[in-house]
């Protein structure tokens, strides 16, 4: 009898652990944010804590989990494992100043690479520009919201879509970290929608809830 652990196993194995260790990332984050709320205002000796200003970039490397669902449409519930390669551009300085919501707009790029581990296996790349509102948050945290559209090519197929050439959407939110001035920690969580807009049939749709954990870099 062959006891050797196959290929979906052991990619099933990889991902429950990667999605268990984003969950520990998650909660120590919450508790790092918590604490940062209630910290002091920055002693006069010490520098400007870092904001975002117009023309500043980022870069974001990240890897998660989405969970697949059939709530919202969809005939087969597929997870992925997935990791993201993001570029993003300040747009504006900061608004509403003084009050709860400032912030500042952030236009980003996002390549998304995806393989999907249950059931089966299959691929999905995804070219995705969005547009983030970045609250000022804290001295050490930014907490924002996103949303995203872009293009895809996926063999994920039937019966939940037909053709290669599919739509990715998704919008959510998250929180930077600060480790350094400008280096954080980067959790986010969003709903996204892989369809193809009526190009080909079938068109039921495939849905995600998405785990991430990353690094982002501002220069």
């Amino acid at each position: 009898m062959n006891l050797q652990p196959t290929m979906p196993t052991m990619l099933l194995s990889f991902f429950s652990t990667l999605l268990r260790c984003t969950a520990v990332l998650t909660v120590f984050a919450l508790a790092a944010t918590l604490r940062a709320a209630t910290d002091q205002p920055p002693a006069p000796d010490r520098p400007e804590p870092f904001h975002l200003a117009k023309g500043q970039m980022a870069w974001c490397w990240s890897a998660g989990v989405a969970i697949g669902t059939t709530q919202y449409g969809g005939v087969k519930s597929r997870d992925l494992g997935l990791g993201t390669f993001t570029f993003s551009y300040v747009l504006t300085n900061p608004m509403a100043a003084g009050t709860r919501w400032e912030g500042s707009w952030v236009k980003f790029v996002e390549l998304i690479g995806a393989g999907q581990f249950q059931p089966g296996s299959g691929y999905l790349v995804a070219v995705v520009p969005g547009f983030r509102y970045e609250f000022r948050g804290g001295d050490r945290w930014r907490p924002f919201v996103e949303v995203g559209s872009g293009p895809s090519i996926t063999d994920l197929g039937r019966p939940d879509l037909g053709g290669k050439i599919q739509f990715y959407s998704s919008f959510g939110g998250g929180a930077h970290i600060l480790l350094q001035d400008r280096t954080a920690l980067t959790l986010r969580y969003r709903f996204s929608h892989v369809s193809n807009a009526g190009l080909d049939r079938p068109n039921h749709g495939i849905n995600n809830h998405t785990v991430l954990a990353g690094l982002t870099v501002y220069f």
